[in-house]
């Protein structure tokens, strides 16, 4: 475990001691509140970044904690470096919807860019009009290829998804991306 781990957990430790967790619900209420937090209300703030954070204090030191790691270290009683928001919502910090990830597969579950020509993550729309897949794996870009059609692109990227990582996602194809 990395040291920045051990720091985290001796905040949410001492947190632990003036909180009550609901992970079912995914909520925090404070039990012994500090500053402006009043008994059984919910602890934190959203953060500039759509996350729910709360603060934590040891000895005169202050560290912002992301409600979705204080409930998975509560429940599960482990940290790990990434958690994922399985339906998206940085919000929703449900137990159920929380699981261990890894930066490839985070980086996998989540809303497509602005910018995105496709409207599928890893395709896009090439100069010359066809369509180019590809895919990140430990933080480098995996070219896959292109394609006539982008239906041809994304299901070449979601094999990618199926082949490196595990993810099955043929489902989430509609009409409305043909």
């Amino acid at each position: 475990m990395n040291e920045k781990i051990k720091t985290e957990i001796a905040y949410i430790e001492n947190l632990l001691e003036r909180v009550k967790v609901d992970p079912d619900k995914g909520i925090i209420t404070w039990v012994k509140p500090l500053g402006r937090g009043k008994t059984g209300g919910e602890c934190g703030t959203i953060d500039r970044n759509g996350y729910r954070t709360l603060t934590s204090f040891i000895d005169g030191y202050s560290k912002k904690l992301r409600t979705h790691r204080v409930i998975y270290y509560y429940h599960y009683g482990s940290l790990p470096v990434v958690i994922d928001h399985i339906n998206q919502v940085k919000t929703d910090n449900r137990v159920s919807n929380l699981r261990e990830s890894n930066y490839s597969l985070n980086a996998i579950n989540h809303n497509n860019r602005s910018n995105n020509t496709s409207g599928f993550i890893g395709v896009c729309k090439t100069k010359e009009g066809t369509w180019g897949a590809k895919i990140k794996k430990d933080k480098k870009d995996i070219w896959l290829g292109t394609y006539k059609t982008k239906i041809e692109a994304i299901n070449v990227r979601l094999k990618a998804e199926r082949d490196l990582f595990g993810i099955d996602r043929r489902n989430i194809l509609t009409e409305e991306l043909r």
